[in-house]
């Protein structure tokens, strides 16, 4: 089961993209889609796609923290980014592979994707 912050009733997780497709390097995001979901029946209640902020060190997290995300869910990212987000109380799960933003969603909460511990 997935990392639930005990004050959030749901669960707001970020896939970052690429053209609409989930980012292979984090870095590289032109988009970012947000789920919120109910850990409970682990099913999305809400999906929404936001356009990234420009590629500066801790402006994507900085972002994601303003949003209330819980987890983030990509391909690579480095050493620096991952201190930003664990510095945010984000978690980061890395090695996620091409696959639909739902799909991904949907193996995070079935526990198919394990979390990235720096």
């Amino acid at each position: 089961m997935p990392i639930v912050d005990q004050q959030h009733r749901h669960l707001m997780i970020a896939i970052p993209l690429v053209g609409g497709s989930p980012a292979r390097m984090l870095g590289k995001c032109d988009k970012v889609a947000i789920f919120q979901v109910d850990p409970q029946s682990k099913r999305v209640l809400y999906e929404s796609v936001h356009e990234a902020p420009p590629h500066e060190p801790g402006q994507l997290p900085l972002r994601l923290d303003q949003l209330g995300i819980d987890v983030v869910l990509t391909g690579e990212m480095g050493k620096m980014a991952q201190d930003l987000f664990e510095q945010k109380g984000i978690t980061v799960v890395l090695n996620v592979r091409s696959k639909t933003p739902t799909q991904i969603v949907s193996d995070f909460m079935d526990g198919k994707l394990t979390t990235h511990l720096p």
